[in-house]
């Protein structure tokens, strides 16, 4: 009988324990949302107009910046490493072209129709020997042959070069500056 008496006593005491958490849990609601009701901020007319002003003057500001030619110099020198990086890799295009000897009147073409192949595991120079490979390009890799319409030069004089290694090092060392801004 004793422990059935205990086991009551037990029971209650946690059961009271129970309803008291309960209405701690629906006080600490109630402060809740009076402290949420409290933290609103209701602004009135001049103030709204006030807070409106301040953002049009520093908006108008930034916009003063941009027309002056004040951008973003980070911007600036991505679109300059942009630029210069699509000059060297048209560069190396053309010299791929070249090597492979791809007449100078059909690079334009094959460049293109190269280029549509080129993706994350093609590059270039291997697009261009897969498009060479094709029996149907053939035609495009080929010297033109010497006819009655078309007459070969003997000697053709090469491109004006410096024909310094160091000068042309230096030209290469200065596009190198200009893009990594070493």
């Amino acid at each position: 009988m004793e422990n059935n008496q205990e086991i009551k006593e037990d029971l209650t005491a946690e059961s009271q324990n129970i309803a008291g958490a309960d209405e701690n849990a629906e006080s600490l609601e109630k402060t809740n949302e009076e402290a949420k009701e409290k933290a609103k901020i209701t602004f009135t007319k001049e103030q709204q107009k006030f807070v409106d002003d301040l953002i049009q003057k520093r908006l108008s500001r930034e916009k003063e910046k941009v027309n002056k030619g004040e951008v973003n110099k980070d911007e600036d020198l991505l679109s300059k490493f942009n630029e210069l990086s699509n000059e060297f890799n048209k560069s190396k295009r053309e010299n791929a072209l070249m090597k492979a000897k791809i007449p100078e009147e059909f690079r334009d073409y094959v460049e293109y129709k190269v280029l549509k192949n080129v993706n994350e595991d093609t590059d270039f120079e291997t697009a261009l020997q897969e498009f060479i490979a094709d029996e149907k390009n053939a035609k495009y890799s080929k010297e033109v042959s010497a006819s009655k319409d078309i007459v070969k030069p003997v000697n053709m004089p090469r491109p004006v070069n410096s024909g310094n290694n160091a000068d042309d090092k230096a030209i290469k060392q200065k596009l190198l500056q200009e893009m990594y801004g070493n």
